[in-house]
């Protein structure tokens, strides 16, 4: 159940042991009030992490949160995280945006996650050599990413503002009032 906030300052916050680079930009940008930080955030795993330190968030808009961040989070390509996604899984998160709506049951849902986990099984067990192959190019992928530090961060940062902005168009903003 969505719950209003219990605060809503900087300085309650702070009880809430928060990482350090959040209060590094709260007080970077002379931020304050939660309400304000909340409209200015650029980092949707804060604003998720603080909807569930302080249960702000019903079970329903976090699941539509993860779905529509599955959906419409940018990759560097001008891909979507959707379009990487198998059959099975696209199947999954559908009916996981049904159920936040009630409109498909547990068992449904559990049907979709389990075949998700078994196309992933078969997928794994058909290309175990391959796999092999795989993680080193992913591994030379990142290494060469994170090589590229400016790019890396301009690339992070696009895809956690994307989130951020689909946050807020889901839930709000918990700490205005109406």
């Amino acid at each position: 159940m969505k719950q209003k906030p219990t605060i809503t300052t900087v300085e309650q916050l702070r009880e809430l042991k928060p990482c350090a680079k959040a209060l590094e930009w709260l007080a970077e940008n002379g931020i304050t009030e939660l309400a304000d930080a909340w409209d200015r955030c650029h980092r949707g795993d804060w604003m998720l992490w603080l909807c569930d330190a302080l249960s702000l968030l019903s079970d329903r808009e976090m699941r539509m949160i993860a779905c529509k961040v599955v959906r419409e989070t940018p990759i560097g390509d001008g891909r979507k995280v959707w379009d990487l996604l198998t059959v099975e899984s696209r199947h999954a998160v559908s009916v996981a945006e049904k159920y936040a709506d009630g409109d498909a049951t547990d068992e449904q849902l559990a049907d979709a996650s389990a075949a998700v986990a078994s196309a992933t099984k078969r997928a794994a067990s058909r290309c175990a050599s391959a796999a092999a192959g795989a993680a080193a190019a992913a591994a030379a992928a990142v290494a060469a990413a994170w090589a590229a530090d400016a790019a890396a961060d301009a690339a992070w940062a696009q895809v956690s503002a994307a989130q951020a902005d689909l946050v807020r168009a889901i839930a709000g903003n918990p700490f205005r009032e109406g």
